[in-house]
């Protein structure tokens, strides 16, 4: 993608512009207030004077970019690397730099006034007469960076390095420090202790918070020729061997028609919920397992007894809640299934290939709904994969 077809993109309404690649591309005076950038590459780019208010750039790459002039109030830059890029008199006041990477940047004469600048490398940063009135400035590394004739009223600055840096007065900060000390850290409320009888039964709370950035941003998905480029063949190819390595042992096993459907089922589980993209290896295994000649007592009631004692502890004992705990027992059910293949040498090997194969591969759904396919183009790929992998795995079991 190119700065002209963004642009028209965001004059449509379109916003979410999550990695996109626009290094050294020029974008200055574009008005782009709201768009999400997040783990955008805009090395070397051009955005003098552009309009990024409340612009959501999360660990975007911005190294030696030229933002001179341009207004980021309220933008999310947590993270975001920064180095050697021009700000100079840029608007950043109420930004979120956590973290960020400024080493070497310019941030003269820019307003950075209620900005977070919590954790933040500026190391070598030249922040002459910039306005930094009660910015966050604690745990920022500011080591050997210029701020004379900046306003630090208002600060807080609880452990940050300071280190060879020349504070407003010219003054190295240790003397500086003398005439404008810093107030007291404000000691942490602290909880109060559950009661000893409740503590282990309370489960934790889940995070129910929703994700910052949604995994399938294009909706329309790639078509033709973008879609064949963008296809990443290499994250693919672990998915395919893992898929042929069950294949050849499900033939090997005379596999009924439902254990073939077990198998192909765990790549494409995570369309209904992320949280089961953890099934397609297990969902391998347990389909050989019980195709294999071996007494269901290996692989069921020891493991079914033992994963039942773990999900019970896990519930009372450790705070874990019951959907946790369930997703532990089925992890313990299934590395207990490896003993049982043990038993059989010609089973061992390919489980273990085919297990480490799908649990890599199959995470390749992610990174796709960012490359730019839709969630139904995705899981068309990953079945068509799986299943090419079956097939041909299938065919080398049966012949040799």
């Amino acid at each position: 993608m190119d700065s002209s077809e963004l642009l028209k993109r965001y004059a449509e309404g379109k916003r979410d512009f999550s990695w996109v690649d626009l290094q050294k591309t020029s974008l200055g005076g574009a008005i782009l207030g709201r768009i999400r950038l997040s783990r955008a590459k805009l090395s070397g780019a051009i955005l003098t004077g552009a309009d990024l208010t409340q612009a959501f750039l999360l660990k975007a790459e911005l190294v030696e970019a030229n933002l001179q002039g341009a207004d980021l109030a309220e933008a999310n830059l947590q993270k975001a690397d920064l180095t050697g890029a021009n700000l100079q008199k840029a608007n950043l006041v109420g930004v979120n730099l956590s973290k960020a990477v400024l080493a070497g940047v310019n941030l003269m004469g820019a307003n950075l006034s209620d900005a977070d600048l919590t954790g933040a490398d500026l190391t070598g940063a030249v922040l002459e007469f910039a306005n930094l009135m009660g910015a966050k400035l604690n745990g920022a590394n500011l080591t050997g960076a210029t701020l004379e004739g900046a306003n630090l009223a208002e600060t807080e600055r609880y452990d940050a390095d300071f280190t060879e840096a020349t504070m407003p007065d010219g003054k190295v900060y240790a003397d500086w420090a003398i005439e404008n000390p810093e107030p007291d850290k404000p000691s942490e409320p602290e909880e109060p202790d559950e009661p000893h009888e409740y503590r282990y039964l309370i489960p934790k709370p889940r995070d129910i918070t929703p994700d910052p950035e949604p995994l399938f941003p294009n909706k329309a998905g790639l078509t033709g020729e973008k879609f064949r480029r963008a296809l990443p063949w290499k994250a693919l190819l672990p998915l395919g061997i893992g898929y042929l390595c069950f294949g050849q042992q499900l033939a090997v096993c005379d596999a009924s028609v439902w254990a073939w459907l077990l198998a192909a089922s765990g790549a494409i589980a995570w369309y209904y919920d992320k949280v089961l993209t953890w099934l397609a290896p297990l969902a391998g295994v347990f389909a050989v397992m019980f195709s294999a000649p071996i007494s269901l007592s290996i692989f069921l009631v020891v493991p079914i007894g033992l994963s039942a004692v773990a999900t019970i502890f896990n519930c009372i004992f450790s705070g874990r809640g019951a959907y946790d705990s369930l997703k532990f027992s089925i992890w313990l059910w299934g590395s207990l299934l490896f003993l049982g293949a043990f038993l059989n040498g010609a089973l061992a090997f390919p489980l273990v290939i085919a297990f480490i194969c799908v649990t890599f591969g199959v995470q390749v759904w992610a990174g796709m709904g960012y490359l730019g396919f839709n969630k139904v183009q995705t899981v068309r790929v990953m079945a068509s994969v799986a299943g090419m992998g079956l097939v041909l795995g299938g065919f080398i079991g049966l012949v040799f």
